[in-house]
């Protein structure tokens, strides 16, 4: 006998869609992606913890104690890779402890990290365009203007990337979605190979020059994967041998 639903039965929404779009419906509303899970999985731990982004921007330059930042090439060998737009990307991660706290190897223990693109005027006009659309986390307009003034103004050789944090799942504190933090970008600088050579942090207002670049890592070996690049800043005397000015002295 064919199954029949109760007379009661009305169709959920989803109930017509496909597993793409409910997978697009959770990945855009956290909302949505909590209640589905607490269906599937009820005995998973609550969520009621679960804070309202967004999270802790970078801290300000002052309270750095150490900055380290690696450069990566999307595009080995030059040729342009699929759905990476920008050749070079960069990860920031900053210490703030203090400096017998630092732990740099094994498992760092950085107190913020942001990888973001590193974009060309043209990619930044148009990132920007995109970040003005409605979002569920609206960005500073203040902030964008500043940003299209930037890319009006930027030299061949610059490239901008915009700090952020990522939230990839909402059983943290935070809920899911990329977050941009106002105020708060680098400035990449080319070199005569065209690979990144120096960059400037600009935090709410307030630069820093990073150490010049370095092609290994403090232990002296070849950087790994797609990292190409690396600058090691020591900004409270935790070492003597750590940062990237001391290796290219």
């Amino acid at each position: 006998m064919e199954h029949q639903p109760p007379a009661n039965f009305s169709p959920h929404p989803f109930d017509n869609k496909s597993f793409g779009d409910i997978r697009r419906a959770i990945e855009s509303d956290p909302v949505i992606g909590r209640t589905i899970r607490a269906l599937l999985f009820p005995n998973e731990p609550a969520t009621a913890n679960v804070t309202k982004g967004p999270p802790p921007p970078c801290p300000a330059i002052s309270a750095f104690t150490a900055v380290q930042v690696a450069i990566f090439d999307n595009w080995p060998g030059g040729f342009r890779a699929k759905n990476h737009p920008n050749r070079y990307g960069c990860a920031v991660e900053v210490w703030t402890k203090a400096a017998e706290n630092i732990r740099v190897t094994g498992k760092p223990n950085f107190d913020f990290k942001s990888s973001c693109a590193l974009m060309d005027r043209t990619n930044l006009q148009r990132y920007v365009k995109q970040l003005r659309k409605p979002r569920n986390t609206p960005i500073c307009p203040s902030y964008l203007d500043g940003l299209d003034i930037i890319a009006e103004n930027m030299a061949n050789d610059m490239r901008i990337g915009l700090i952020n944090t990522v939230i990839d799942h909402d059983r943290g504190p935070y809920e899911r979605g990329g977050f941009y933090h106002a105020q708060q970008f680098v400035i990449a600088y080319l070199g005569t190979t065209g690979e990144p050579n120096s960059m400037r942090l600009c935090i709410d207002g307030v630069t820093l020059d990073v150490a010049a670049f370095d092609n290994r890592d403090a232990g002296g070996k070849p950087h790994g994967a797609n990292v190409i690049l690396q600058s090691r800043t020591d900004c409270s005397g935790f070492s003597n041998t750590w940062s990237t000015s001391e290796r290219n002295a």
